[in-house]
């Protein structure tokens, strides 16, 4: 499924499109999840999405340390990365959110939740390249030693 640098571009698209559909129904789930939870009220469906992508990208880019896009396990790449991630987590949605809950007066909330995304944004993303880059690590380690 995953094409690599010389096959089609048409390939390219299609994988980019079916990871992208993939985590935009899976952010819709989350938000109805959330929805039925009572848990609306607040834009934790966007504060999850984006939090729980930063860690998926950080963790898969570790992973694959090394994959360029031009190389030819680039497909999974831009499916997972560019696709599933891209379609799951939305900056442009939060960003919306906060200038609505500026214009409505709520200035302090929109601050917090800016900087909360941020933070904690960049915060998952080192903390799952750091977790993936140590495993390899260990894992590399552990195959020189029996080798």
């Amino acid at each position: 499924f995953f094409s690599g640098a010389r096959d089609p571009p048409i390939l390219r698209l299609c994988e980019l499109g079916a990871g992208s559909g993939l985590g935009a129904v899976a952010r819709y789930l989350l938000q109805q999840l959330l929805a039925v939870a009572g848990l609306s009220l607040f834009p934790l469906a966007t504060l999850l999405a984006n939090l729980l992508g930063c860690l998926l990208i950080g963790l898969l880019a570790g992973r694959w340390a090394g994959v360029h896009a031009d190389s030819r396990d680039a497909g999974r790449w831009h499916f997972w990365i560019t696709g599933v991630c891209g379609g799951f987590t939305t900056f442009s949605t939060f960003s919306s959110e906060v200038l609505t809950m500026m214009l409505e007066g709520r200035g302090s909330l929109a601050g917090l939740y800016a900087g909360v995304s941020l933070g904690l944004g960049i915060f998952a993303t080192w903390a799952g390249l750091s977790y993936s880059l140590a495993r390899k690590s260990h894992v590399e380690e552990s195959a020189d030693e029996l080798g």
